[in-house]
């Protein structure tokens, strides 16, 4: 990278600390996922904090001029965080950025005035990000710690991968990931809180280990209800699992954020025989309708503006699969084909009937799930085709 970045290697078993760099600081080390078998596994992550912080600089200065405005627009990050927003706001181009950005860095956003990539709840949470950026300049090794100790069960022996985490600000995202090996997290969303980030971060840095081991994040099925269904299945597992691996209610402390994003898992599993009944209704309209539009289906059951009702459906087939095949089985499903996670849920319900924690899907469903089971996914031009919060 050509700007300072703070990069962050740390090895969950030992940590061996490199001297800082001129600008800022940076530390260096390895961190090894031992798996069940006797293959070493090793992942390392790259924090960048220099997106963020160079945004923030802005707002500090109370003011961006054209060439820091045109070097900013220039960053991959800014690119990605821009296409991120768009997502969900058509408003969110990059004339937009610039501009709203200017406006909201001298203090002439005004609430009435657009702001598709939030830039007034960045300025109005300016001195929380601040102290935030901070303690994760002071904590990195620790940060990483962190994310290995809850990652470490859920890691495939012998992956060979590394992480980049860009640390970002703007949007409406707290925290995504990209195909490939890179992921964001929006320092804005967190109101200074560290395990909040952290817990989100496992989540997301779960997605990458996805996108990189899995031969395929989406269905090559030429027929568009068949393809249809198997996205669903496929989006079920991916954030289903992420969740479980990144679950707030097994964190401690934290503060709003952290205290929000578990509040999130208390509604959905309140209500989680809804959430099974919507997977019914959107995989019946999926595997039977040839113009459903999966967009459509894949907001409904995964956007934040509904609370993501089916990333708790996963969620809990997830629990009940670590029950009773052990949390190691999670790891399998990296590798095979999305059936099998269906199809082991409804297996384990099967065989314990008065499980508590089994929600049973319906007939039909049921009959869907287990007709694509065994299918095989294609692999290279279909890789990486969905795209995950």
């Amino acid at each position: 990278m050509t700007v300072s970045p703070i990069r962050v290697l740390v090895a969950l078993l030992a940590v061996a600390l490199a001297p800082p760099p001129a600008g800022l600081a940076c530390t260096h080390a390895e961190l090894e996922a031992e798996g069940a078998a006797a293959v070493p596994g090793h992942l390392s992550l790259t924090l960048d904090l220099t997106p963020a912080a160079e945004i923030l600089a802005l707002f500090k200065h109370h003011g961006a001029s054209p060439g820091e405005l045109t070097r900013l627009m220039a960053r991959p990050e800014v690119h990605d965080l821009i296409a991120q927003t768009a997502r969900f706001d058509p408003r969110a181009v990059p004339e937009a950025f610039a501009s709203t950005l200017q406006l909201a860095a001298a203090g002439r956003l005004t609430a009435g005035m657009p702001d598709p990539f939030a830039f007034n709840r960045v300025r109005q949470h300016a001195p929380d990000i601040a102290r935030l950026q901070e303690l994760l300049e002071a904590r990195g090794a620790e940060l990483q710690r962190d994310i290995a100790t809850r990652l470490q069960p859920d890691l495939p022996p012998g992956i060979e991968l590394e992480v980049h985490a860009a640390l970002v600000l703007g949007g409406t995202s707290d925290g995504w990931a990209q195909p490939g090996n890179r992921l964001y997290l929006a320092l804005q969303s967190f109101e200074g809180d560290y395990e909040g980030l952290v817990t989100l971060m496992t989540h997301e840095v779960y997605h990458v280990v996805q996108y990189s081991v899995m031969p395929s994040t989406g269905s090559g099925a030429a027929d568009a209800r068949e393809r249809n269904a198997e996205n669903l299945m496929i989006a079920t597992l991916m954030e289903g699992t992420a969740s479980f691996v990144g679950d707030p209610t097994s964190a401690a402390g934290g503060g709003a954020y952290l205290d929000w994003y578990r509040a999130r898992y208390r509604t959905n599993l309140g209500r989680i025989h809804e959430d099974f009944a919507l997977f019914d209704a959107l995989m019946f309209r999926a595997a039977h309708d040839l113009d459903a539009d999966y967009r459509t289906l894949y907001g409904l059951g995964f956007s934040g503006a509904w609370g993501s009702p089916l990333d708790f459906v996963g969620y809990r087939m997830a629990q009940v699969i670590a029950r009773y095949d052990g949390r190691g089985r999670l790891a399998a499903y990296l590798t095979q084909p999305p059936g099998s996670f269906f199809a082991d849920y409804i297996a384990a319900c099967d065989l314990h009937p008065a499980e508590p924690l089994c929600v049973r899907f319906d007939a039909q469903t049921t009959r869907t799930l287990l007709q694509v089971r065994d299918r095989s996914l294609t692999a290279g031009g279909n890789r990486a085709r969905l795209f995950l919060l």
